[in-house]
């Protein structure tokens, strides 16, 4: 599954060349693991879809980063609570998300305050989290932390909520990919509880 080489696919500095290097490298590996990590966040009344990035809006600068989402809808991800999976130059992702274009902000935010199973994300060692899925920048997992970015998302328009893990490109676990899919798939269960909180219907 994903190793070290994966990244290499950010050394390309031109569009054309990086997207096709992402299409061929990075998007069949997210389709290859996407029935795992579906099968972990369904239930019998809700279904989880994968949305692979498809760059469209890119004309002229190559894309920093790639992804395949997951999200009850068919038809798209950014307006639902979501996971998101993907790489930086420098790191692979794992986040439940809130975006900014979250359609009922007022429920993600209730719904992460007292859904079952989100006082456990507090004991999962190497967690973060992420105000803006845009940029790199990640704060410690902790209830101090989690609770000021919960709120900075009701008060701010452009806020966005993510919890979740990252895999930086030093460490040793591209070493053994089996290993990492195992970590992926685990954190994918922790946050499959919350996520499926989050989309009841």
């Amino acid at each position: 599954m994903f190793t070290k080489t994966d990244f290499d696919v950010f050394d390309i500095p031109d569009l054309t060349g990086r997207l096709a290097a992402v299409k061929s490298v990075l998007d069949p590996k997210f389709e290859q693991l996407a029935p795992a990590i579906q099968a972990a966040l369904s239930s019998d009344e809700m279904l989880a879809y994968a949305h692979i990035a498809q760059h469209l809006r890119r004309h002229k600068n190559p894309p920093p980063n790639t992804w395949v989402a997951f999200s009850e809808s068919k038809r798209g991800y950014k307006m639902t609570p979501h996971i998101e999976l993907g790489f930086w130059d420098d790191r692979l992702f794992l986040w439940l998300a809130g975006l900014a274009e979250l359609s009922d902000r007022q429920a993600f935010i209730t719904t992460m305050m007292v859904a079952p199973g989100m006082g456990n994300l507090f004991d999962q060692p190497n967690w973060q989290l992420c105000g803006n899925h845009t940029k790199k920048t990640v704060m410690p997992l902790t209830e101090t932390n989690y609770n000021q970015l919960l709120g900075r998302y009701n008060q701010v328009a452009t806020a966005e909520f993510l919890v979740g893990r990252i895999w930086l490109k030093g460490d040793p676990i591209f070493d053994q990919p089996d290993q990492l899919q195992q970590q992926i798939i685990e954190t994918v269960t922790k946050l499959a509880e919350p996520y499926q909180k989050l989309n009841a219907k």
